[in-house]
Formats: structure tokens, sequence, C-alpha cells
């Protein structure tokens, strides 16, 4: 029989809060104007694209691909030796 009162207790809590949600529901569409809904949208749809194409443009360039591997000159090697 303690379960069934737990039980109840909880469904009441959770009617509650759902009366409560539809309260907020019904008073942030109806009585709100128009306005706000449109420039929250708005907003959203800004910070989306933000967060979509930020990436894309703060990648930094692909290095150059060399196709000739790095050979040392000798003859300048043997010069910076003998002046140093």
């Amino acid at each position: 029989m303690k379960h069934y009162w737990m039980i109840l207790g909880y469904a009441l809590v959770l009617a509650a809060g759902i009366l409560l949600l539809r309260n907020m529901e019904i008073h942030w569409l109806m009585l709100r104007p128009a306005w706000e809904v449109y420039s929250g949208a708005l907003a959203l749809i800004f910070l989306l694209l933000g967060f979509w194409l930020a990436p894309k443009l703060n990648k930094p360039p692909a290095p150059a691909a060399t196709s000739e591997a790095f050979l040392p000159d000798g003859s300048q090697l043997e010069r910076a030796a003998s002046l140093g």
C-alpha cells in the first residue's frame, strides 16, 4: 500500500509540472508580442549559421606540397664553415 502513495505523489508532482509548463506555453505564444518571437527565431538562425560558418572561415591554409626532397647545397655549407 505504501508504493501506491508514492506513485500517487509522483503523479501529482508530474501533473503540476505539466500544468505549469502549459501555462507558460500559453503565456509565451499568446500574450507576447509577435516581434519578440520573430526576432528570437532570427537570432537562432544567425547563431546556427555562425556555428556552421566559423570553422570554415578559421581553417588555416594547407601547406604547399613540394615534389622535390630537400637537399642541402654542399658548396654553401663549406663556405659557411670556412667563414665561422
